[in-house]
C-alpha cells in the first residue's frame, strides 16, 4: 500500500485525464463520462493527433484506479491516467534570467536546449 499511496499524493484527488478519440463530439464523451460516475471538466482538441485530451472529475468517490481500468475498456478512449501534479522539486529549478527571442525561453526550469549548428 506504501507505493500506491505515495503516487496518490503526486495526483490531484478524484481527476483523470483521457485521451479520446477525436471523432467523438462533447454530447458523446459527456454520456461516456456519466455512464462511468465522470463529469467532464474541460477537454481540449488536437487535431493533428486525431484526438481530445479531456479532464474528468470522479463523482461517486470510487478509487481513481478503479474508474480508471474501467473507462479504459470503452471504445473511443485511447489512454487514461490520474491527474498528476507536475512541479520542481529543487531551488535548482527557479527561473533564471533567460534572454528573449531564445529557444529555451518558455523552459526555464530545464537544461538550455543545445540545438545543432548547420
Amino acid at each position: 500500500m506504501g507505493p500506491r499511496r505515495a503516487v496518490n499524493l503526486r495526483s490531484l484527488a478524484n481527476q483523470l485525464v483521457a485521451e479520446l478519440d477525436g471523432a467523438l463530439t462533447d454530447m458523446q464523451a459527456d454520456e461516456l463520462a456519466r455512464r462511468h460516475g465522470l463529469v467532464r471538466i474541460e477537454s481540449q482538441n488536437f487535431p493533428l493527433i486525431g484526438a481530445t485530451i479531456g479532464l474528468f472529475r470522479i463523482t461517486d468517490n470510487r478509487p481513481a484506479d478503479l474508474v480508471s481500468r474501467e473507462l479504459a475498456t470503452e471504445a473511443g478512449i485511447r489512454t487514461v491516467q490520474l491527474n498528476f501534479r507536475i512541479g520542481c522539486r529543487t531551488r535548482k529549478c527557479r527561473p533564471k534570467a533567460i534572454p528573449r527571442n531564445t529557444p529555451s525561453q518558455n523552459f526555464a526550469c530545464r537544461r538550455p536546449i543545445n540545438w545543432p549548428t548547420a
